[in-house]
């Protein structure tokens, strides 16, 4: 709790104070800083995703410890989206770019069966992230209905479809891509995404 206090109101003295009491160590590595912040229920969300969304070399190194410190396992996209719960995002891209890379690598990774490759991880999860903007957002009046979203991505996936479908069975693409994106969502209609901040004001 001290650490965190000191880390929301300076994060350098923050990390100072962590050092000389010996709970991070005195040469910073990506792999404490990250267990520290996975750790640590009480950091103010939106310096923490400000913090966590900086382009230094060092934080981006964090970044991709911080992700790999979740088990995403079979678990679907938007539910992995919403573990991301500790931190929230302004409004910045190049900052939420970052963040959703490095959740995509690691989505993809531990669950490789159920999508081609990282990009389209990538890809649904800024997908993900629009119609739960789309939804939430007071000022957006035409909410984008799931069958829309279906249709927007309908061949994101198409590689991983076509290399288990034969001749025989080109009909049944079409519905495992539409049950593939259906499997994605969780509660984005219902229930916003923490990690999406003021975006959603």
């Amino acid at each position: 709790m001290i650490g965190a206090d000191h880390f929301n109101r300076d994060h350098k003295k923050g990390f100072e104070f962590l050092q000389g009491a010996c709970l991070l160590r005195e040469k910073l590595d990506r792999q404490s800083v990250a267990c520290f912040f996975r750790n640590t229920a009480a950091l103010d969300k939106i310096l923490f995703g400000d913090f966590l969304g900086n382009h230094d070399e060092f934080l981006v190194q964090v970044l991709h410890e911080f992700a790999g410190t979740f088990d995403f396992q079979d678990m679907n996209l938007d539910s992995a989206l919403r573990h991301l719960d500790t931190f929230q995002l302004l409004g910045e891209s190049q900052k939420i770019h970052g963040v959703l890379e490095s959740q995509a690598d690691r989505y993809y990774n531990k669950s490789p069966q159920i999508l081609v490759n990282k990009d389209v991880a990538f890809t649904l999860s800024s997908s993900l992230i629009v119609l739960d903007t789309d939804h939430h957002n007071a000022q957006v009046k035409k909410k984008m209905t799931e069958e829309d979203f279906i249709h927007n991505n309908r061949d994101i996936n198409e590689a991983h479809v076509a290399s288990d479908v034969t001749d025989d069975s080109e009909m049944s693409s079409e519905p495992r891509q539409g049950k593939l994106l259906r499997n994605s969502l969780s509660s984005a209609p219902s229930n916003p995404l923490v990690l999406l901040g003021d975006l959603l004001a």
